[in-house]
């Protein structure tokens, strides 16, 4: 129990969504050439097509888009992983840019 509890303080953040940084993005996007970005804003999308928290894309289809994901870093984060793995199963390929937490069951 005293692990779980210092596991789950050490990840809280005031928030849990991130800009990802150009330079990075552009390296996965001269390999996958992405048409979708499933979770931003107008401000901080990477493609042309994205879905906005009000068009909430874990409630979209994500079709066969290639699709990069930059999810938001809090407790949906998880949420968001399983929508990655089964739209992927459904044929879309999926990128996920997600925080390195090893003891995490996502």
């Amino acid at each position: 129990m005293r692990q779980q509890l210092a596991t789950r303080i050490s990840h809280q953040s005031k928030w849990h969504d991130w800009v990802t940084p150009w330079p990075i993005f552009a390296e996965y996007d001269a390999e996958f050439h992405f048409t979708l970005d499933v979770y931003a804003t107008a401000e901080t999308t990477t493609c042309l097509r994205f879905f906005s928290s009000e068009q909430d894309g874990l409630g979209q289809d994500w079709g066969d888009d290639v699709c990069w994901m930059h999810p938001p870093y809090g407790k949906d984060i998880a949420a968001w992983m399983e929508k990655a793995y089964r739209s992927s199963l459904a044929g879309a390929p999926v990128v996920c840019l997600v925080p390195s937490r090893t003891g995490t069951l996502w």
